[in-house]
């Protein structure tokens, strides 16, 4: 028992917000966690282009970014998070036309399917989509 709880108490140490590194792609180095304003964060994240039904790969970033979003919320941090959903696309018209829809159709249909994905793996905390 006394493992266990050391072993608690490590990784929460380790985890704590003032420990939190990331890795800075500029650098090429993990670096300590920094806000540009105090106690604010800003997530913006990729989302898909709305042409076929979603798959598991466009699932990857949300729930990795939901799980983030959760933690540096539950350490007090002010998250925004914000997803963008690509609905004019070179694609998007292409299957607009094989179908002899409106592409914005197509986009509302796609865009349904992967916010129902979304939910289904529990996906919650975006704020701006």
């Amino acid at each position: 028992m006394t493992t266990s709880t050391a072993t608690q108490s490590t990784t929460s140490a380790t985890l704590a917000p003032n420990n939190l590194r990331v890795y800075n792609t500029l650098t090429r180095k993990k670096e300590p966690f920094q806000t540009v304003t105090p106690g604010k964060v800003g997530i913006y994240l990729c989302g898909p282009t709305v042409y076929k039904e979603a798959h598991i790969g466009h699932m990857v970033g949300p729930v990795i970014f939901d799980t983030i979003k959760r933690y540096l919320c539950y350490n007090g941090y002010d998250v925004t998070w914000v997803v963008n959903i690509t609905d004019v696309d070179d694609k998007l018209i292409a299957e607009a036309n094989r179908r002899k829809i409106p592409m914005s159709q197509v986009a509302e249909e796609m865009t349904a399917d992967y916010l129902s994905n979304l939910a289904a793996l529990g996906v919650d905390q975006i704020d701006k989509l």
